[in-house]
């Protein structure tokens, strides 16, 4: 949550930072068109125009929600990123936070996994136990079958 948030404002700077280079990134990737000359605006006037938009929209703010998003998962990040960002780019709002259509669900979503991790871990505790009683039976039958054939050798 709020470590791995610190940890990626770190490594990008800040969300300030970020934007600024997805905004940079993506505008300079547009094509450049040759002006006529009943269209006044030159392209890098266009690109500031469309970045303006961009951060005044909202679009800004949710692709780096979405792409802080991707970031915490850490090492269960998905394979293809753009599929990922594909699904998760409609969660959030022109402000940047979940759109009440989707709140809900994801919050309902959320609370579900979270009691399922706590199940899980919860059988996983229970099955090392078993495992480690296991062993130790294992290794005392051992011990008592060594202590018979010697026993019995001798």
């Amino acid at each position: 949550g709020g470590s791995s948030r610190r940890h990626f404002s770190l490594l990008v700077g800040t969300n300030t930072a970020l934007r600024a280079s997805l905004i940079y990134a993506f505008v300079n990737t547009l094509p450049s068109k040759k002006m006529s000359s009943s269209n006044y605006q030159t392209p890098e006037s266009k690109k500031e125009e469309f970045r303006r938009y961009l951060e005044r929209s909202g679009g800004l703010d949710a692709l780096t929600s979405v792409l802080v998003m991707l970031y915490e998962e850490g090492p269960d990040r998905p394979g293809e990123s753009t599929e990922y960002l594909r699904k998760n780019i409609g969660v959030y709002s022109d402000k940047g936070g979940t759109n009440s259509n989707n709140a809900a669900a994801q919050s309902s979503e959320t609370d579900k996994l979270r009691k399922e991790n706590k199940e899980l871990k919860n059988t996983v505790k229970e099955l090392n136990k078993t495992i480690e009683t296991l062993r130790s039976n294992l290794k005392h039958s051992r011990e008592e079958a060594r202590k018979a054939r010697s026993s019995g050798q001798g």
